[in-house]
């Protein structure tokens, strides 16, 4: 028996797996900076700060928790999901210190529908070892264009994502789209309750335009369905959203995400 979802169903399923793949940092054996509590969900890693749910009925305690972000000195990033109260957290921001950075489309491909897009002399990895681990940040530097300015978050994400691939009973993954022998693409995946959640993809510029994204993300879903997994999610940029769109995905959803702009307090 097929169960039917609305898109308010998979909007809140793309949120949930947002947060709890964000939340999976805290398995990290470093800093132990994060708060998880029916209120509020936040990780602060090393200088990755990132706010992901908050449930407040009350627009003084948002304001309170900004005023003691402000207070830690800390730049941090808070996306809004549509499980995050108030309902009118996004003014709040922007009428205290948050300026939005960007607005991510949450999309949603139901892996019976899934393509079969496959390109030649192209295979895809899964990241297990050090050098693997090398061309998968080369590639998310590259595919991203993220320049040395950002050099302190490249490492803490590297930390983070080195002792993840380590765990035991695995939710998330790295992979490699390797074409013509030379490392091309790159994305990570966190895989919970029949979502797959699809992150960090990337491709190298001079490699665009050959159908490998597509191909990786085909190849990895298809083993994905093959465990019992129903859905994929993501939350796309513009760029990322007409590569999804074309692979079948469906847009249901806004996800605006919110940088600190001023007045951190010394």
């Amino acid at each position: 028996m097929t169960l039917s979802v609305t898109n308010e169903d998979m909007l809140r399923a793309i949120d949930y797996n947002n947060i709890d793949f964000v939340m999976h940092f805290r398995h990290y054996n470093g800093d132990k900076g994060y708060y998880y509590s029916k209120n509020l969900k936040y990780i602060s890693i090393r200088d990755y700060h990132r706010i992901v749910q908050t449930n407040f009925s009350n627009e003084n305690d948002i304001v309170d928790l900004i005023n003691q972000l402000r207070m830690s000195n800390k730049l941090w990033s808070w996306i809004v999901g549509p499980t995050s109260k108030p309902y009118n957290l996004c003014q709040i921001l922007e009428q205290n210190h948050f300026k939005k950075q960007a607005e991510l489309t949450g999309m949603y491909l139901d892996l019976n529908n899934l393509g079969t897009d496959s390109a030649t002399d192209f295979q895809v990895k899964k990241v297990c070892v050090n050098d693997d681990i090398d061309d998968w940040f080369d590639i998310f530097i590259q595919g991203f264009g993220i320049t040395a300015k950002h050099s302190e978050r490249i490492k803490t994400l590297r930390y983070i994502y080195t002792e993840l691939i380590n765990e035991e009973n695995q939710l998330f993954h790295m992979y490699l789209g390797i074409y013509k022998n030379k490392p091309s693409v790159c994305c990570s995946t966190f895989a919970k309750n029949g979502n797959v959640g699809i992150y960090d993809l990337a491709t190298i510029p001079d490699m665009r335009r050959k159908r490998l994204a597509s191909s990786m993300i085909n190849s990895i879903l298809n083993q994905f369905r093959s465990d019992g997994n129903r859905f994929a999610v993501a939350t796309a940029t513009d760029s990322g959203e007409l590569l999804f769109t074309k692979l079948g995905f469906t847009p249901v959803g806004k996800f605006p995400l919110y940088k600190i702009s001023q007045g951190i307090v010394r």
